[in-house]
């Protein structure tokens, strides 16, 4: 394995993106896969159909999809070369520990545990950030435990990342404990998530925490907050940390305020 680097334009990259509605790629990183996601040709075939796909190691670094804007992936040269810098891989060879594709499955993802609340509560969730959907949805059949045809788990994400929700029943609930963290640049942000996830029956807690309609907790917290209380000049910290400490949704007015001395 070589420690080249290639540079891959965003044109050169979408030629090798599947269609809209298109399947996670294939782990083994020298097939070509279907465009629905319904099979995988080997990367021995002699000919591949039009609906393949080309997946090459330099897929698996992708990074942000601004026009214009180039990659740096590392080149493994393991198999044929594509051109253009980009290497096949061959069939059953991996390219170890890069950065995952946007398309490609979630290794780590939360799972919530909902009693019977799961399609309002994904429904709600994916109207309120951007860049979101319901990827699937799956229902109990005649083994239950829970009434056959009931929504049994959905995947979605929100703003890119992946979650799982269960209906699981009665049994257990969530606590302040586990919550998201949502990083806000502007307090325009601030407000919107705040209102939004605090309507309808959410509840306002300190320091930037709340709970949604469904229990749920969350953070909403605006990025400065973070930079000023790890400044180096401890008594600027400790400002900070009083102001913050007095609120409940955080207003970044007061922050800067209190920062500045």
């Amino acid at each position: 394995m070589t420690n080249k680097t290639s540079t891959k334009t965003r044109d050169q990259r979408d030629q090798a993106q599947p269609a809209a509605g298109g399947g996670m790629p294939g782990q083994g990183a020298g097939r070509r896969e279907k465009a629905g996601g319904s099979g995988v040709y080997p990367a021995s075939s002699g000919s591949w159909p039009d609906d393949a796909v080309t997946r090459t190691e330099g897929e698996w670094g992708r990074g942000g999809d601004d026009a214009g804007t180039s990659e740096i992936v590392p080149d493994m040269a393991l198999g044929g070369d594509l051109g253009n810098g980009n290497r096949l891989l061959e069939a059953g060879q991996t390219v170890g520990t890069m950065t995952r594709r946007a398309d490609q499955a979630q290794k780590i993802m939360p799972c919530l545990w909902f009693d019977n609340q799961v399609e309002d509560a994904v429904n709600f969730y994916v109207s309120v950030f951007p860049n979101s959907k319901i990827l699937e949805t799956s229902r109990y059949g005649d083994a239950g435990p829970l009434p056959k045809g009931q929504v049994m788990t959905m995947t979605f994400e929100l703003d890119g990342q992946q979650f799982m929700a269960l209906n699981g029943g009665p049994e257990f609930h969530f606590t302040e404990a586990i919550s998201f963290f949502v990083k806000c640049e502007t307090q325009a942000e601030v407000d919107f998530y705040w209102n939004t996830l605090t309507a309808d029956g959410g509840e306002e807690s300190q320091c930037g925490w709340l709970k949604d309609k469904f229990g749920l907790s969350w953070q909403i917290v605006p990025n400065v907050l973070g930079r000023y209380l790890a400044d180096k000049d401890p008594a600027k910290a400790n400002r900070v940390m009083q102001a913050m400490l007095k609120m409940q949704k955080i207003d970044i007015a007061p922050l800067e305020k209190a920062y500045a001395g």
